[in-house]
């Protein structure tokens, strides 16, 4: 339920719909219709536990000879995932923690001389919401996100892993990140038709990293909700 998979998943209607949102919305203009206040805590864990626990310690700097045996392995793709995730949202402001967040993706190449193509990502979070009226019908909200992330992107041989200080190709850079994203919804009381707008990845990263520094973007919704 993190806002990135959101908008994946949901695309255009992220910005339309506000009833589609769980924890906090795509645009935070929507949280000035919220009723009443929310509190969720969710938590996703793949079948891969062992996996993760070695994926958590690759991000520690502590990768053992067992540790790099039991990646090489899995001689198959292997895909994993875990996070956890706390909500609250009022009327007026939200705020959401990710204190922990990670995924990867594996895969061992040429079984004669064998390479390791890894991609691993692990984030922790937190996003402030506010949200106002200016008028019955039209509302500005905006979001501040921090967002800390290490990142492990290496095509690497078996054989250099398992040298003496072999673990040390396996180093993660680290990003830091500040998002700033403003966002406004019109929803005229008389009217079937509602339409937001919002500036996503309005951001200073500490670090520039190719795949994860994303320009600034406008996104649009508009939906019509006419009673039969």
């Amino acid at each position: 339920h993190d806002p990135d998979f959101q908008r994946r998943t949901l695309g255009p209607l992220c910005y339309s719909m506000s009833a589609l949102e769980e924890h906090l919305p795509c645009n935070p203009a929507f949280l000035a219709r919220e009723a009443q206040p929310q509190f969720e805590m969710t938590g996703a864990l793949g079948q891969n536990i062992s996996e993760l626990r070695d994926l958590h310690s690759a991000f520690a700097g502590r990768v053992s000879e067992e540790t790099l045996r039991n990646i090489f392995s899995e001689n198959n793709e292997l895909v994993i995932e875990g996070a956890a995730k706390t909500t609250f949202k009022d009327r007026l402001w939200g705020m959401s923690a990710t204190p922990y967040r990670a995924y990867s993706y594996s895969v061992i190449r040429n079984s004669a001389y064998p390479i390791l193509d890894l991609r691993a990502v692990q984030e922790k979070s937190v996003d402030l919401q506010f949200a106002s009226y200016l008028e019955e019908d039209f509302s500005l909200g905006a979001q501040v996100r921090l967002l800390n992330r290490k990142i492990m992107n290496t095509q690497v041989a078996m054989f250099d892993l398992m040298a003496e200080d072999g673990s040390k190709l396996l180093k993660a850079r680290e990003q830091n990140a500040f998002y700033f994203e403003p966002g406004a919804f019109w929803a005229p009381v008389d009217s079937p038709l509602s339409a937001s707008a919002v500036l996503t990845d309005l951001a200073y990263v500490s670090e520039r990293i190719e795949g994860y520094t994303s320009s600034p973007k406008l996104q649009t919704g508009a939906n019509w909700n006419a009673k039969l």
